[in-house]
């Protein structure tokens, strides 16, 4: 037939309205009512994803100063350690490149140091319930620094910090780890926050359809 089938997986054949009949080793024989079709596996897409690193940055910082993000739809893992460094990686990941490329362009990511401060922000992309693939942003900081972060749709993860934390995400878990700070403020919709321990001697946690889990407050 001139359809297009794509293998999401060996034994998965998304079609619109078919019943996959057999699978062999290199042929799927699939009916549509009362027709019959046999594709060889030669003919048929393999779906799989490809990354692509699109930012890579890295600046000088001193202890204390802070990480200001301001990014929707997109999953941040951020890594804390004994450094004078910070460092800022975006992957892409999709399994149509060129369409997920022009998307990505389309949110004018702008990654820059800013009186010593790190600033990420990225526009919110026009269609997101469209999209086919996926944003990581990896960032390295040291322990003792601030963290100011807005982000949707995607899950945060913090290592272990001392400095202020303030957060607002939405439709997103967060993992925390011991953190530690004079104020920390959290607001979190759609999506749970677990944790180590938060010390702090100002502490507000506003939440909506969301779980707490801590090891200690």
């Amino acid at each position: 037939p001139s359809e297009q089938y794509r293998v999401e997986a060996v034994a998965d054949v998304r079609t619109d309205a078919e019943t996959v009949v057999d699978i062999e080793t290199d042929v799927i024989r699939v009916e549509r009512g009362d027709k019959r079709f046999v594709i060889r596996t030669s003919a048929v897409s393999v779906a799989r994803n490809d990354s692509e690193v699109m930012i890579s940055e890295r600046f000088d910082v001193k202890e204390g100063a802070s990480l200001r993000v301001d990014v929707a739809h997109a999953e941040f893992n951020i890594i804390t350690g004994v450094s004078d460094e910070a460092e800022v990686e975006v992957t892409l990941n999709s399994n149509r490149m060129n369409r997920a490329r022009e998307r990505f362009e389309e949110m004018n990511w702008s990654i820059e140091q800013r009186d010593g401060d790190i600033i990420i922000l990225a526009d919110d992309p026009r269609g997101w319930n469209n999209w086919n693939f996926e944003i990581d942003v990896t960032v390295r900081i040291p322990s003792r620094f601030n963290i100011d972060l807005e982000t949707t749709h995607g899950d945060v993860v913090i290592g272990d910090l001392e400095g202020e934390l303030s957060m607002q995400t939405s439709h997103g878990d967060v993992e925390l780890g011991n953190v530690t700070g004079g104020r920390m403020w959290i607001k979190t919709s759609h999506g749970n926050i677990s944790g180590q321990a938060l010390r702090a001697s100002q502490i507000e946690v506003h939440t909506s359809h969301a779980d707490l889990e801590f090891e200690a407050i």
